[in-house]
């Protein structure tokens, strides 16, 4: 193996990454297709898909839609409780304590 040129390895190994490429870009393609298909409700054959589970659901939400639907879903309230013990933990910090105090004392120029 010591014989053996880095540039004739590199060149036995650039078919062997190529098709792995190309075969990273086929799967990539697949998935894409699928994804779309999902949005739009067609099964990979081409025929719909059956929405008859869904169909007490949907009429449950067209009766009560209000009572139904989420307020504030759980990671909104936990974005938010995270935010404010942020806000308060910076609050707290000298620097931000300072320029406070310093603002109040400082004469305004009008």
């Amino acid at each position: 193996m010591d014989d053996i040129p880095p540039q004739l390895l590199l060149l036995a190994l650039l078919p062997l990454l190529g098709f792995l490429l190309f075969m990273e870009a086929k799967r990539e393609r697949r998935r894409a297709a699928e994804r779309t298909a999902r949005r739009l409700a067609i099964s990979q054959d081409g025929q719909p898909l059956d929405l008859a589970p869904l169909q007490k659901r949907i009429e449950t939400v067209k009766a009560n839609y209000i009572g139904v639907r989420q307020h504030h879903p759980a990671e909104v309230n936990a974005r938010r409780d995270l935010l404010a013990r942020a806000r308060a933990k910076l609050g707290r910090l000298a620097f931000f304590q300072h320029s406070a105090t310093l603002a109040e004392s400082e004469p305004h120029a009008h």
